[in-house]
């Protein structure tokens, strides 16, 4: 009977840490702070569906692999998530090993209409600088100063300034031969931070350049 009480407890706990999964949580202080099995609601934008339930989810303060579970799909009635669109989710943590964590989508909160036009969340160059670890992404929005090197640029936001390695592939796929002095651009950038002490800024996605939004 005691066991039977104390399930039934564990079970109603984790049901009030559900509903109160409310406040909107960034993805930096989840992977700087969260436990095992704590719940949160993040809102932000599915930049990439990498397997049939992993999406790549991306906020202001970066990106991070959720998982969705088809029962989450299922009380939505579909089948699958819109890329590029603002999203609200209820997640939990599963944090069985120290050096893994894992984002489990448990709930569907709201899906924004869509209008069309991607949805990025934009991070500045001095939260990249300060806060920024090696492979993690995110999407800038600045202007090009100058060309440095056959393949780099200076780049330029409200926060300060850059040096963006732009990938070939980048160039290609959106149709642009290169970047001309004071061009304005939203770029998705992934981080190389392979010694402490040097930290290179590349970009492998061209989405809008000089007010036009690439294959749109």
């Amino acid at each position: 009977m005691r066991k039977i009480l104390l399930t039934i407890f564990i079970l109603f706990v984790a049901m009030l840490l559900k509903l109160n999964a409310t406040n909107i949580t960034t993805i930096d202080f989840i992977k700087n702070n969260a436990k095992d099995n704590d719940f949160f609601t993040i809102h932000g934008v599915l930049t990439e569906r990498v397997s049939d339930d992993k999406y790549i989810f991306q906020d202001s303060t970066g990106t991070a692999k959720v998982e969705v579970e088809k029962s989450a799909l299922r009380e939505k009635g579909i089948n699958s998530l819109p890329l590029n669109t603002n999203i609200t989710l209820k997640i939990s943590i599963d944090k069985e090993f120290a050096e893994k964590m894992e984002f489990e989508v448990f709930e569907i909160v709201d899906i924004a209409t869509s209008n069309n036009k991607p949805n990025f969340y934009i991070t500045d160059i001095n939260f990249i600088n300060k806060n920024a670890k090696d492979n993690d992404a995110f999407t800038i929005e600045g202007t090009i100063i100058q060309r440095t090197s056959t393949d780099k640029y200076e780049f330029k936001d409200s926060s300060g300034n850059a040096i963006i390695e732009v990938k070939k592939s980048a160039f290609r796929n959106a149709n642009i031969q290169k970047f001309n002095d004071g061009d304005t651009v939203i770029l998705k950038v992934k981080i190389d931070k392979e010694f402490a002490e040097k930290m290179e800024i590349e970009a492998f996605e061209i989405i809008k350049h000089n007010g036009k939004f690439i294959n749109q």
